[in-house]
């Protein structure tokens, strides 16, 4: 997939975050937004706060900047520095506010030029500049074959402004809220950072991880592992209460992982599977799909994540822990969509209710017969 020809977006001085982008037209779920190659990529140890970084990426900068092109010279220079009138070195203060971190050793700029971008003005950097913070973001990007890829998280409608989200949301609030204020000079004040309920849901869907962490210790059973995971992740959970789709492909996949690590049996002849493991089969392959349909609106349709989980989704022994965990730990374990759940227990509440009424409507027409008799 490639990014459309005319942007979807566009520039707009927003009220309280200065220039921003919005849509200009309805955008769905998964929609390529930009693709772009990095102006700079350098290791990531030029963005450490320590002050032994300072000088090192003060004179990386300078070399890496001297070997540019005027025009991409430029495209740097121009870009904002929220340490402005701080005493770090102008170039690295550049440098600090608009990198992106691309892997887990280097971090690179994105400036989106006026020759490929007709539509936004140069000094639209990264995305950091112009598209804005968001705990609760509905954009999402990742770096692949040297191109920064823009995703959007959601249907989108006309005028939606963008967001992307600096750093994790699922951290705690005042870890967000001081990370934020240290190395991008500013106070987030995003619906989430204003819920207070946000925090406790927060909380549990970053519980999850470490379920899973402890499962992989072998502390948990595999069947709470199941339980937890429908209860945040699936349809009416608590991640879809807080719109973070951004974390429902990693979960959904490792959840993923433990059924099929709790499963084993082989495929007959004639392409039924064994029904001692059928249910196991069932749940690895329901949370395949839904990592797959998660990953191709993070990463796109084609990303290797999307495929790989949908190898997984057609033939669970393609997952990488695929029988290597005990089976009856999954026995009498369903996976069950908190929404789905509500609605089948009020259906449930509403067919009592009727039949009550039905039993006392039979119960008067007894009595009245009764006293037809005497």
């Amino acid at each position: 997939m490639v990014p459309p020809a005319t942007p979807p977006f566009e520039l707009f001085s927003h009220p309280t975050n200065g220039l921003s982008l919005r849509t200009t037209c309805t955008l769905p779920s998964g929609t390529l937004l930009l693709s772009e190659p990095p102006l700079l990529h350098l290791p990531r140890v030029l963005t450490a706060p320590a002050e032994s970084s300072t000088a090192l990426g003060r004179d990386v900068l300078r070399s890496v900047l001297q070997e540019l092109g005027t025009e991409e010279k430029w495209s740097f220079l121009r870009l904002s520095n929220c340490f402005k009138g701080e005493e770090l070195d102008p170039l690295l203060g550049t440098f600090l506010t608009n990198a992106l971190t691309t892997s887990e050793t280097h971090c690179g700029i994105f400036p989106l030029t006026a020759v490929r971008r007709p539509l936004i003005v140069t000094q639209l950097t990264l995305l950091l500049q112009r598209i804005n913070h968001s705990c609760t973001p509905n954009t999402s990007y990742h770096f692949s074959a040297n191109l920064l890829h823009l995703h959007t998280l959601g249907p989108l409608p006309t005028g939606t402004e963008l967001s992307i989200s600096y750093l994790s949301p699922l951290l705690p609030l005042s870890t967000r809220l001081s990370l934020l204020q240290t190395h991008y000079r500013f106070t987030c004040s995003c619906t989430a950072c204003l819920t207070p309920a946000s925090e406790e849901r927060r909380a549990r869907i970053a519980g999850l991880s470490e379920v899973l962490r402890e499962w992989e210790k072998g502390e948990v059973r595999a069947g709470e592992v199941v339980r937890e995971a429908g209860k945040v992740l699936g349809v009416g959970g608590v991640v879809d209460r807080e719109g973070l789709v951004s974390e429902k492909g990693r979960l959904w996949r490792d959840a993923s992982e433990v059924m099929a690590a709790h499963s084993s049996c082989v495929l007959c002849s004639f392409g039924e599977w064994r029904g001692a493991d059928e249910r196991r089969i069932t749940l690895t392959r329901e949370c395949a799909k839904r990592a797959a349909e998660a990953f191709e609106i993070i990463l796109g349709e084609k990303s290797e994540e999307a495929a790989k989980m949908r190898r997984v989704e057609k033939d669970p022994r393609k997952a990488g822990r695929w029988g290597t965990r005990g089976r009856g730990e999954l026995d009498g374990v369903v996976l069950v969509d908190p929404g789905k759940g509500e609605g089948k227990k009020k259906r449930k509440k509403k067919k009592t209710k009727k039949a009550k009424k039905e039993g006392e409507v039979a119960s008067e027409e007894q009595n009245e017969a009764g006293a037809a008799g005497e």
